[in-house]
Order: C-alpha cells, then sequence, then structure tokens
C-alpha cells in the first residue's frame, strides 16, 4: 500500500486494539496499515505524543471501513447467562454472582510488620459476594490451607527461637 493513498481510519490508545480493528477489517476484505505501533509498544507514554496507533487505510476503503468499525462500536456486547456463574446467592439462589472485595489482603504487610500475626485471622479470612440478580451482598469463609499454615507456624517459631538465642548470645549480661 503506498502512502499517498493511505488515510487515517481511526487512531487507537493501544496496539492490541488496533490489531484487532486491522483483523476484522482484513476479514471483511478491506486492506489496512498499523502506523506508530512499535513507537507506542516502546513506551505507552509516547501514545499520546504521536497521536496514538494509528488504523490506516485506502481513500477508496475509507467509508466502507469506517462504516464497519462504527456498527462495530455501536453494538452492545452482553455476556452469555451461562457464562457468568459464581456461588449461588443465599436469598435467591442465583448464580449471577461477583466476589466484591477481600478485605483480608488489606492486612497483609500489616502481618508481615506485625510478626505474629503472619498466621491467617479468622475474623479477617473471607470473601464478600453480590448478587446481581436481587443485590444481596454476603459474606463467605475462606478455607485456611493447612500446608500454609503450617509452613508458616514453623516460620514464626525459627524467627522467634533466634531472636531468643541472639538475644541471650550477645545483649544478656556475660559472668
Amino acid at each position: 500500500m503506498s502512502e499517498q493513498s493511505q488515510v487515517l481510519l481511526k487512531s487507537f490508545s493501544q496496539s492490541i486494539d488496533a490489531q484487532m480493528a486491522k483483523s476484522f477489517l482484513s476479514s471483511h476484505g478491506i486492506e489496512s496499515f498499523i502506523k506508530d505501533e512499535h513507537i507506542v509498544s516502546m513506551n505507552w507514554l509516547y501514545s499520546n505524543v504521536v497521536g496514538g496507533v494509528k488504523l490506516m487505510v485506502k481513500e477508496q476503503d475509507f467509508e466502507k471501513a469506517q462504516k464497519l468499525l462504527a456498527d462495530v462500536d455501536a453494538q452492545e456486547f452482553s455476556l452469555n447467562d451461562n457464562l457468568v456463574q459464581g456461588i449461588p446467592c443465599t436469598q435467591c439462589t442465583s448464580t449471577q454472582t461477583e466476589i466484591i472485595n477481600e478485605p483480608g489482603r488489606k492486612y497483609s504487610l500489616l502481618g508481615i510488620l506485625g510478626l505474629g500475626t503472619f498466621l491467617p485471622l479468622p475474623f479477617l479470612n473471607y470473601e464478600e459476594w453480590k448478587c446481581h440478580s436481587c443485590s444481596h451482598i454476603w459474606k463467605v469463609q475462606k478455607p485456611v490451607n493447612l500446608f500454609y499454615l503450617f509452613i508458616k507456624w514453623i516460620l514464626l517459631l525459627s524467627i522467634v527461637a533466634g531472636t531468643y538465642l541472639y538475644v541471650k548470645q550477645y545483649l544478656s549480661p556475660s559472668e
């Protein structure tokens, strides 16, 4: 495709979006070219500087390509009901549920700094779920992995024993 016959069809902030549009146009028999893809891939901050990843088409294909992309953008995509399934809701038994937060993860740094809280805390070991059918929110207790609990106990005991031996060896008054 010669550069004189190319026109800018659409600009994208990420190259993957441009590649998908190019593939879509190619499947409809429209030849296209992606410009500035590698510049943006090297450093995504350059996307605004160069005007994004540009999808170029021939002048004679411009209107057809523009209409095809506009039709795709105008479509509303809905997920199939069978694809989005979580644990059943405790009120309406619908499986249209999703996890909304895991508060136990917020305290991981606190647990690392607190030494004694390397162990999972039972009141933090839950997930919060939301039902899309009835908007009910409930908490589900997560099971504790016994192998990792054992490893954490060993780690905690070795830290305590090492601290005790260090204090006894170097910080206690010698006779």
